[in-house]
């Protein structure tokens, strides 16, 4: 208890004492929140960046999954053996397969090429795929398929009227996918009835059910996409699956690189935080040594009456941490209200234009507790200095300085 009633007593004079300097008090506070509201500013825009760019490279399903491909070589294939061998290991819950090759669209007369998908529905599910209109093919009716808005537009239709269109599609099978089949029957076609639009934008694209194609022939396909049942497993099935001969694509080494980058982005952001910090604290060095010159018989009385060279440093250690305490905080609101206040302009111009709202200022409290806590206690090591020179004033000379 009386170590608390000490403290206390340290706190009220401590308070008083940088009451009594209100302007001087005021503005070095002031300048500590800048650096700190800078720091936070800075800084939580390189952790919005980073959550923004992960977001769109991967959301959590995604970090289950990876694709395994031969990487050219003839010693492995993707065929129904290979894809059963690989669903029975074990944290291995799907292994969908995917076939491309360019192919020809023909509808009314005029024949498109394109890029030709042939998959299962269920890796659709795994890729993310979105549909804008229609349905995904089911997977007992081999006759429908999937086409995107740049197909439609080369079919000169739209993404209502091509729903339930017929037309016909054609490839080569070449050697690598299907083997066994015969050098005369390698150019396929069949018809198909379109069942749903995919919303993407970029090359003419068809999907086409799996089962199809491997009816007509095709054996082989160039990529299996794997889900883990368990992510944390996920690099155990991944050297599994390597060391059956595959090459394996993971977009958490990518979601890694990112995460990387953005560390460093960080720092570099943080040091520049720190430059205004540093302006700030060699402001309180100065406030606090022109306080002690000007406090000295003050001092030189307080030792009079009994305080202790323990209790002179650690009434100016007090001080310090004030200033640290309240600069801190008002900084971690100065940082928040900034971002908010970005963020708040860039809502407002992307609803004006009609574009995805954008949130590039993140604040993990984590981070929000350590730079406030940081500026506490580099304002303490700063008080260091004139708080020692203050416990070691002689009180007879103090009572004499002038």
């Amino acid at each position: 208890m009386g170590r608390f009633m000490k403290t206390k007593l340290l706190f009220k004079i401590a308070l008083k004492n940088l009451m009594s300097q209100r302007a001087r008090t005021f503005l070095t506070i002031s300048a500590v929140s800048v650096g700190v509201g800078a720091i936070v500013f800075l800084v939580s825009l390189g952790f919005g960046l980073e959550k923004l760019t992960v977001e769109r490279v991967a959301n959590f399903d995604a970090l289950s999954i990876f694709d395994a491909q031969t990487g050219g070589s003839k010693l492995v294939n993707i065929n129904s053996e290979a894809i059963e061998k690989i669903k029975s290991l074990a944290n291995v819950s799907q292994a969908e397969p995917l076939f491309t090759a360019p192919g020809k669209i023909k509808y009314k007369g005029a024949t498109t090429e394109m890029v030709l998908y042939s998959t299962t529905k269920d890796y659709l599910n795994l890729a993310g795929t979105k549909i804008a209109k229609g349905k995904v093919f089911r997977s007992n009716d081999a006759s429908e398929i999937l086409v995107n808005n740049s197909m439609i537009t080369g079919l000169g239709e739209n993404q209502d009227s091509v729903l339930g269109k017929k037309v016909t599609l054609s490839t080569f099978l070449d050697k690598d996918a299907a083997p066994n089949l015969a050098d005369e029957k390698r150019e396929v076609a069949a018809d198909f009835i379109i069942s749903g639009v995919i919303d993407d934008s970029g090359p003419a694209f068809v999907y086409m059910p799996f089962d199809t194609l491997k009816a007509m022939g095709m054996e082989n396909a160039q990529t299996v996409k794997i889900k883990v049942s368990q992510k944390d497993k996920i690099q155990e099935v991944r050297k599994q699956v390597e060391n059956m001969g595959y090459v394996t694509v993971y977009v958490g080494d990518t979601v890694a690189q990112i995460t990387s980058f953005f560390q460093i982005f960080r720092i570099v952001l943080g040091l520049f935080g720190m430059i205004a910090v540093i302006v700030a604290l060699l402001g309180m060095l100065n406030t606090l040594t022109i306080s002690l010159m000007e406090r000295t018989r003050e001092v030189g009385l307080m030792k009079v009456l009994g305080m202790r060279r323990k209790g002179v440093r650690n009434l100016f250690l007090m001080e310090a941490a004030l200033v640290g305490i309240f600069g801190g905080f008002l900084g971690v609101i100065l940082g928040i209200a900034a971002a908010y206040l970005i963020n708040l302009v860039l809502y407002i111009v992307a609803r004006s234009t009609h574009n995805p709202v954008l949130e590039i200022f993140y604040f993990p409290l984590w981070f929000l507790a350590v730079v406030f806590l940081f500026s506490v206690i580099v304002a303490l090591l700063t008080g260091l200095y004139p708080a020692r020179r203050a416990s070691k004033i002689e009180p007879l000379e103090a009572l004499r300085y002038e």
